[in-house]
């Protein structure tokens, strides 16, 4: 008890500290402002008290502090719509700015190419490794073992590609653009699980708080489709950004999850007021990775499914629906692909493409055949990071508007499979892997409602990610990586909780019981 009190009171060496840290900011405010730099005079008191705050909150509180502002911000760093007809979001724009975009990019120079918010989080990732998690500031709950080895496999393999690729003649200020959200994955991933333990308070404190961020990003996206854009005088294609694809299609699933797995009236109407917002967010954002990733996530979450009195009902429907889709698609596919026909449309494009039905070639596909051109040149040694792709075929010049348009394509999946060749492509990608395989075995161990709902997500956010990477440079998307390590943390601690995935035990020494 003694020894516990003297942990707990503060001792002369936290007082000694404590001065020391006054006084350094109160010296470096002063010479900012002697300097004539009042903003970073504001910045030094505000960074201390921040860091007095990570310090002393429990590192969930921050952690989901800093997941949530990734996944409200994302996308606002940047105008909503064209080039002609930009809008930046008020007070929202310089926020996300200063939030996301790199910290020399924001200054206006300097050598630190790194955001705020990555910088935020390998400080909490620092202190999560040295700090004791005893007085409840941390999470306590083991972890699979596996897919810690999972995570930093595909770090490791990812820094040796880029030493791979600028020893080939690669650009390492390329190989940084390109391989630093696969280089923070793992950990956003373990500062994740290090901070949560996932019980049904914190899996519904996690949805509660993506449900809030889907709405409000929503929200902002339709204010910009009904009242800005037509005030402008034109139409937009989308509204917000493909990142948003992975917070709508998740936060419609929880809604879909609850109904499956729903005990009473609550959990299956609950959502009526929040999803239909989501979904029209959805629908106005208008990406085709969007629907497909939705679809298919419904899918796969209705057959895992036991046989609850919602799947049975959506089963019949389906069974009465089936045999007229077939005429559905036929009797749209050459229409528009507007009003009654919209999904047969974005089907169309899908199968398609979007421009090879009018005649024209389609420059993803084309894009598409030139990295796995790309793949065929290093069929040996890995290409490695900081190169761009080889043009087998002649694309359309983007520089103008992308200057590095060679080093992105939109098939990330592709891409890594050029850069890394089969077996730095399985190891970047066996972290998601793993995930599923955890969640769909903890899926069927777990008889808790907001375990099993928290599962179901986790799945369909893995799909959603490899489509997102499939069509649209996943691996730069934050909101991917930070919904994919969440999905990663989730499935990691409750598999040893349900006891899908056994614990490590000690083998009893000699003469030991």
């Amino acid at each position: 008890m003694i020894a516990e009190n003297a942990i707990a009171q503060p001792t002369r060496l936290s007082a000694v500290i404590a001065l020391t840290v006054v006084t350094l900011v109160g010296v470096g405010t002063m010479f900012a402002l002697a300097a004539g730099q009042p903003v970073v005079a504001i910045a030094i008191p505000i960074a201390a008290g921040g860091l007095y705050a990570v310090y002393r909150l429990p590192l969930r509180m921050v952690l989901l502090g800093v997941f949530l502002l990734v996944l409200a911000l994302e996308g606002l760093e940047y105008p909503l719509g064209d080039f002609e007809n930009e809008w930046r979001v008020p007070m929202l724009y310089d926020l996300a700015r200063a939030f996301l975009l790199n910290v020399s990019t924001v200054m206006g120079g300097g050598p630190i190419r790194l955001p705020l918010v990555d910088i935020v989080t390998l400080a909490l990732f620092v202190l999560s490794m040295v700090r004791h998690p005893r007085d409840g500031w941390a999470g306590r709950q083991p972890t699979v073992r596996a897919m810690h080895m999972a995570l930093w496999a595909s770090a490791v393999v990812a820094g040796l590609l880029v030493v791979v690729g600028v020893a080939q003649g690669g650009s390492f200020n390329q190989a940084w653009w390109q391989v630093r959200s696969i280089l923070m994955f793992p950990v956003r991933a373990v500062v994740l699980m290090r901070a949560l333990d996932f019980t049904g308070l914190e899996l519904k404190a996690i949805g509660r708080l993506l449900v809030g961020a889907a709405v409000f990003k929503a929200a902002i996206g339709l204010w910009f489709y009904y009242v800005v854009a037509p005030g402008m005088g034109y139409v937009p294609s989308f509204t917000t950004s493909h990142t948003d694809t992975l917070l709508f299609v998740p936060v419609i699933a929880l809604y879909f999850a609850k109904a499956l797995e729903a005990r009473n009236a609550r959990d299956l109407f609950g959502g009526f007021i929040w999803a239909p917002i989501v979904f029209w967010g959805l629908v106005a954002n208008d990406r085709r990775v969007s629907y497909a990733s939705l679809c298919i996530g419904l899918v796969v979450m209705l057959v895992m499914a036991p046989p609850t009195p919602v799947k049975r009902w959506a089963t019949r429907a389906l069974l009465v629906v089936t045999p007229l889709i077939p005429w559905y698609v036929i009797a749209g596919w050459n229409t528009d692909g507007k009003g009654v026909f919209f999904p047969v449309g974005v089907l169309r494009s899908l199968v398609v493409g979007e421009k090879l039905y009018a005649g024209q070639v389609d420059y993803r596909d084309v894009e598409n055949i030139d990295v796995l051109y790309t793949w065929s040149q290093h069929k040996v040694l890995p290409m490695g990071f900081g190169h761009p792709f080889e043009l087998f075929m002649p694309l359309a010049d983007i520089s103008s508007w992308f200057g590095d348009w060679q080093y992105h394509p939109h098939n990330a999946l592709l891409w890594l499979f050029a850069i890394g060749g089969p077996i730095g492509f399985t190891l970047m990608m066996l972290p998601h892997a793993a995930t599923l395989f955890l969640a769909a075995r903890s899926y069927r161990a777990s008889r808790d409602f907001n375990e099993r709902v928290a599962l179901l997500v986790c799945i369909v956010t893995i799909i959603t990610y490899f489509n997102l990477l499939w069509g649209d440079m996943g691996t730069l998307h934050r909101t991917a990586s930070w919904g994919a390590a969440l999905a990663a943390a989730i499935a990691a601690k409750l598999a040893m909780k349900t006891g899908a995935w056994p614990a490590v035990r000690r083998m009893p020494r000699e003469g030991e019981v």
